[in-house]
């Protein structure tokens, strides 16, 4: 499996991923341009279909936890983690033993939100402004 390989390993606690929350209206307000209106447009359609209320939707607000995994990849921020001993996963998800000596995962349990979500309609909203600068230097 995955925990018991050799492989460098990151996890992201939920709680880390609750930290990435926004509003519908915060959304409505910052992604206004084609890219951003389409993004919004299918979180709207997929927050209107029975899977959508989980524990990533609450309301009007809305977490946008995929942004988590770039941002430990890419940003060299220091985030809250901490290393723990990499463990089994039994069938039903749940952690089983402690896999001593195997490797160290490291276990991220903040997150900076601001920068990142920050980050994320910084970059939407870059794309839409250099396809509408594409389409009047091509007119």
């Amino acid at each position: 499996t995955v925990f018991s390989s050799s492989l460098p390993f990151y996890q992201i606690t939920n709680q880390a991923y609750l930290e990435l929350g926004v509003s519908f209206t915060e959304l409505e307000l910052k992604l206004t341009g084609p890219l951003g209106r389409f993004l919004l447009a299918q979180l709207h359609s997929y927050a209107d279909s029975k899977t959508a209320w989980s524990s990533l939707r609450s309301g009007e607000t809305w977490t946008l936890g995929d942004n988590a995994v770039p941002a430990v990849l890419l940003h060299k921020n220091p985030y809250h983690y901490t290393y723990e001993d990499a463990r089994e996963v039994n069938a039903d998800g749940s952690y089983g033993r402690v896999l001593h000596g195997v490797r160290k995962l490291r276990v991220y349990s903040h997150m900076d939100s601001r920068l990142i979500l920050e980050d994320f309609f910084a970059k939407v909203s870059l794309h839409d402004r250099k396809t509408e600068d594409c389409k009047i230097i091509s007119e």
